[in-house]
């Protein structure tokens, strides 16, 4: 279990042709919630980030960003108190409101206001696609120098009786490393010169939700399948002393692998593969309201430790 607080100050301006933000933020993150460890990273920095329309379903990101990263135990970590400096240019087709894609393409820190697939806007006949290149260098402060690649397809397939399929497909790919190193504790860092939270998982809410592997990599490949069946929408039913307006069920599975070498995308029998059900429900109390769900996956082959459970709270009111 994981956890971040962040803390941010923006500045957006809309022109005519394009939008620009210009943020300072500070985020810190906490890896071993479940523990009752007090380890976490902080990172603190500022972008320019300015996104061109092309039409409504077509658009050009491009950032310039600074990261600061400092840890609780500077002494375990090859990244401590280094700086990130790094530009990263996008293209980005589906819908402007799907903030999970906008966070491949522009400010991987920026709000996520939907992270329920029942209620995701993904784009034209349910298909989205998204392709960022990154480019770190080593001058103007920074203390890395990286080209990353990365992709994210999706497809949504409307089923009857309101069903949905979303299948997404995610790659990612360091065309240019710097390698440093010989030897390496693969738990906190890799030979290349390479910021940690800038190379590839499986263990995320948007990777493999059943894997509990800790490993990070330069070459990374997933595919994700979730089929959300709704018990009942928009509706006032109630449970709980809580008045639930929608239910969706939801099935999912996913395989994938990461390392450093890229022989990993071929290597069918080092893939992980998990699977698991759960929930995605609107619900409402009194003045306030909240999107809940959670999910319990496992991975059922080439596993790490046991199940997972994702729980996941928005309220607004």
């Amino acid at each position: 279990m994981s956890g971040d607080i962040s803390a941010f100050l923006r500045y957006k301006y809309y022109g005519r042709r394009a939008t620009s933000t210009f943020s300072f933020f500070d985020s810190i993150e906490f890896e071993e919630l479940e523990r009752f460890s007090n380890d976490f990273s902080r990172t603190r920095g500022g972008l320019y980030l300015q996104r061109r329309p092309i039409n409504y379903y077509n658009r050009l990101y491009g950032l310039f960003e600074f990261d600061r990263l400092t840890f609780s135990k500077p002494v375990d970590h090859p990244d401590a108190n280094r700086t990130n400096v790094y530009v990263k240019f996008g293209y980005q087709f589906g819908t402007p409101s799907d903030e999970r894609s906008n966070a491949l393409v522009g400010e991987a820190r920026d709000r996520i206001l939907n992270l329920f697939t029942a209620y995701r806007d993904i784009g034209p006949n349910g298909r989205g696609l998204s392709v960022a290149a990154t480019y770190g260098f080593d001058f103007l402060g920074g203390d890395y120098r990286y080209v990353k690649a990365e992709m994210e397809a999706l497809q949504a397939i409307a089923l009857p009786h309101r069903n949905r399929l979303v299948v997404r497909l995610h790659a990612g790919y360091f065309p240019y490393k710097k390698t440093v190193l010989k030897e390496f504790d693969p738990l906190i860092g890799t030979p290349f010169s390479i910021p940690r939270y800038e190379l590839f998982r499986l263990d995320g809410r948007q990777e493999l939700k059943g894997y509990r592997g800790s490993e990070r990599g330069p070459d990374e490949a997933h595919l994700t399948a979730e089929y959300v069946l709704p018990m009942f929408v928009d509706e006032s039913r109630r449970f709980l002393g809580m008045h639930w307006t929608s239910l969706h069920a939801v099935g999912y599975a996913g395989a994938g692998n990461v390392g450093n070498v890229g022989s990993i995308y071929t290597r069918i029998q080092d893939y992980k593969v998990d699977a698991g059900v759960g929930f995605e429900a609107s619900i409402s109390w009194r003045s306030y309201r909240a999107l809940l769900g959670a999910l319990a996956a496992k991975t059922v082959v080439n596993g790490v430790g046991g199940p997972r459970l994702l729980i996941t709270l928005r309220t607004y009111r």
